[in-house]
C-alpha cells in the first residue's frame, strides 16, 4: 500500500557532504572527515544552503564526465590527506538528513527527497565538480516498479549504477528502521567469452598427506574440472581480443611439475596440458600469459566455439607499446553456450562496466 522510491545504486564512494558554520565536512563511513581531499568544494557549498548535510555518492569519472573510474582507483577519496587535485568527481545526493539547522530524519523519505529537489532542481558544477541528484522514479504499482528497474539496468553515460537502490516513501532516516524499508538490486553483468583453449585440473593432494615429486607424478589424477582461455570480440574488426594476465611467463611456468615445499603444482602453463582452438598459438616465455577463468565442472571437454558466460567484478587493462591489453578481476563463471552462439564485444563489455573502450588493442587474434 505504500509507493516506493526507486534509484540508480552507486558504485562510487558512499560519504556523508556537509556544511557547517566551521566549513565544510566530508565523513567516511568510518566517521573520518576526508574534507582536505577535496579542495575548492567549500566553494560549490556555498551555492546549496547555509548549513545541510548530504548522503551522497562521490564517483570520480574522465574528462568528459561520460565514463566512470573503477572504484578500485577511487579509495583514495576515503584515506585522509591524500587528495588528487585533478580529479573530476560528481556527488549524486539520494537524501538530506539535515537543513539549516533542523533535523529532517523523521519525516517521510519522499518528504526529504521533495526538500532535496529544492536546493538542487539541476545539477550544480563549478570547476571539476558536479553536484547532481540521483535520477528518481517513484512508483505505485509493480508494473510501474518493474520499468523503473529496466530503466536503471540500462548503461548511460554520465549515469552512475551497478543496480537500483529500493526505498519506502515513507521511510525514516534510521538505519533500524532501513532493514525493512530499503534493499539493493545489484547488477550482474554477464560477458559471453569464446573459449580458444582449455586445460583439466589436477585432483587435490588429499588432505594431511605429503607427496615426493614421484609420489605426486604416480598419484597424479585428471579431474573433470576444467579451466579456460577465453576471447571477447573487437566490433571495429571483427577479431578476437584474448583475455590476458600482466604476468610474463617464465621456465617454471611453462614446464608442468611438483613444489615439493609447497605441496603444490607449479608450470600450469605448460602447452602440453593445453588444447588450444583454432590455430592460435601458445604463449612462450617473456610474453604476457593468458588470463584464465575461474573452474568449471563439465561432463566433457568444450567443443570449438562453445561459449563461457562469465561475470566479472571489473574489466581491466594495462599498456604496452603494442597497445591496450584486457584483463579482468574475479571472472566467475554463469553458464555454457553452444558453438555458434553470439561472442560478447569488448566494446559492450566495457561500456556495461560504464569504461571507455580501449582505441587500439595490442594482441588481435582471427576469428574463428
Amino acid at each position: 500500500g505504500d509507493k516506493i522510491v526507486l534509484q540508480p545504486k552507486g558504485d562510487g564512494i558512499r560519504m556523508l557532504f556537509a556544511r557547517a558554520k566551521d566549513g565544510i565536512h566530508v565523513w567516511t563511513a568510518k566517521g573520518n572527515d576526508v574534507a582536505s581531499n577535496f579542495p575548492g568544494l567549500e566553494r560549490l557549498a556555498k551555492k546549496i544552503a547555509p548549513t545541510f548535510v548530504f548522503d551522497c555518492e562521490f564517483v570520480e569519472f574522465e574528462e568528459d564526465f561520460r565514463y566512470q573510474i573503477s572504484r578500485t582507483q577511487m579509495t583514495w577519496m576515503a584515506t585522509a590527506k591524500q587528495p588528487k587535485p585533478d580529479a573530476r568527481i560528481k556527488i549524486f545526493v539520494h537524501d538530506v538528513p539535515y537543513l539549516s539547522g533542523k533535523n529532517l530524519t523523521e519525516l517521510p523519505y519522499l518528504e526529504r527527497l521533495e526538500i532535496l529537489k529544492k536546493l538542487l532542481p539541476k545539477p550544480i558544477k563549478l570547476g571539476r565538480y558536479v553536484i547532481q541528484m540521483f535520477e528518481t522514479r517513484v512508483v505505485s504499482d509493480r508494473e510501474g516498479f518493474l520499468r523503473a528497474i529496466e530503466e536503471f539496468r540500462q548503461v548511460k553515460p554520465g549515469r552512475s549504477t551497478e543496480g537500483v537502490m529500493a526505498k519506502l516513501a515513507s521511510f525514516r532516516y534510521d538505519p533500524v528502521e532501513a532493514r525493512t524499508s530499503v534493499i539493493k538490486l545489484k547488477n550482474r553483468i554477464e560477458l559471453d567469452c569464446l573459449i580458444i583453449g582449455y586445460r583439466r585440473m589436477p585432483k587435490a593432494r588429499p588432505a594431511g598427506v605429503k607427496w615426493t615429486k614421484a609420489e605426486a607424478f604416480k598419484n597424479l589424477e585428471w579431474s573433470d574440472t576444467y579451466i579456460f582461455r577465453l576471447a571477447l570480440k573487437d566490433e571495429k574488426t571483427g577479431k578476437l581480443v584474448p583475455i590476458e594476465s600482466k604476468k610474463k611467463l617464465t621456465e617454471r611456468d611453462l614446464k608442468f611439475d611438483w613444489d615439493e615445499e609447497k605441496q603444490t603444482w607449479i608450470g600450469l602453463d605448460d602447452p602440453e596440458l593445453w588444447t588450444m582452438f583454432f590455430g592460435i598459438p601458445h604463449r612462450e616465455r617473456g610474453e604476457y600469459a593468458y588470463g584464465n577463468s575461474y573452474a568449471v565442472k563439465l561432463d566433457s571437454p568444450p567443443k570449438p566455439g562453445t561459449i563461457l558466460t562469465v561475470s566479472p567484478m571489473e574489466l581491466t587493462t594495462f599498456e604496452d607499446e603494442e597497445g591496450t591489453h584486457i584483463s579482468w578481476q574475479h571472472p566467475i563463471p554463469v553458464g555454457i553456450k553452444d558453438p555458434g552462439s553470439p561472442i560478447g564485444t569488448v566494446q559492450a563489455s566495457f561500456l556495461a562496466h560504464q569504461k571507455k573502450p580501449p582505441e587500439k588493442f595490442a594482441c588481435l587474434l582471427e576469428a574463428p
